[in-house]
């Protein structure tokens, strides 16, 4: 199967609704990125939950579901052109970096398919999972309390995206985060999340419930609107 989709002249490309650029993940690059990111859940022994990947317009898991939300400018280079060319922040730039924004997102998929929010000892390391969720946040620049992933000391945005940030160090291949983090408070979230994802190596997944929010396929809004 050929890995191109088609393009749409430069001239006619912002005029295009996003449902009608026919996107589909199958048969682009990014398919080899997700089954390369397949491989890194098996490697670490999270084999009971799969995602599911769908196109929208940013990185995202609707909440209490395991569908992973990607960028679509991500399946085609003038897609992403267009986006970096009118000043939108590309968030995978290449296969390296959207496998670590995968692995971010698959944090939002564990908690929600296990359900592990609603854990007193995940409450204790990370929070309230119901605290306000602000866009606009002030973290603490190279706080020891937190895991270093995502840019802008993201784990600090919310108890959500905290567990999110420490899974991704912790299933990052070839990362040694036993050491990184020695002597950091970030630690025993680390050693926390390895002890949770032993636990739940053949447990089956409290829900598989997909429900992909704005799936690009259905979204009626132009690129020059986007």
């Amino acid at each position: 199967m050929s890995s191109e989709q088609p393009i749409v002249h430069e001239g006619n490309l912002g005029s295009k609704r996003l449902r009608d650029l026919g996107l589909t993940i199958l048969g682009t690059p990014l398919e080899v990125v997700l089954q390369e990111f397949q491989r890194e859940l098996s490697a670490c022994g999270v084999t009971k939950v799969r995602p599911h990947f769908y196109l929208s317009t940013e990185w995202g898991v609707p909440f209490d579901t395991i569908s992973i939300a990607i960028p679509f400018y991500l399946v085609r280079v003038d897609l992403t052109d267009f986006h970096a060319e009118r000043g939108g922040l590309v968030e995978g730039g290449g296969p390296s970096d959207i496998l670590r924004y995968l692995r971010h997102e698959m944090g939002h998929v564990v908690n929600y398919a296990y359900r592990l929010y609603e854990r007193p000892e995940w409450t204790a390391q990370f929070g309230d999972i119901n605290l306000p969720y602000e866009e606009e946040y002030r973290p603490k620049p190279f706080s020891s309390q937190y895991v270093d992933h995502l840019p802008g000391w993201y784990a600090q945005k919310h108890p959500d995206e905290d567990w999110a940030e420490t899974f991704a160090v912790w299933m990052t291949p070839g990362l040694n985060w036993r050491e990184r983090y020695v002597r950091r408070p970030a630690l025993a979230k680390l050693e926390y999340c390895d002890r949770v994802m032993a636990e739940l190596r053949e447990r089956e997944p409290l829900t598989t419930v997909e429900d992909p929010d704005e799936d690009v396929g259905g979204l009626d809004f132009t690129l020059y609107e986007h």
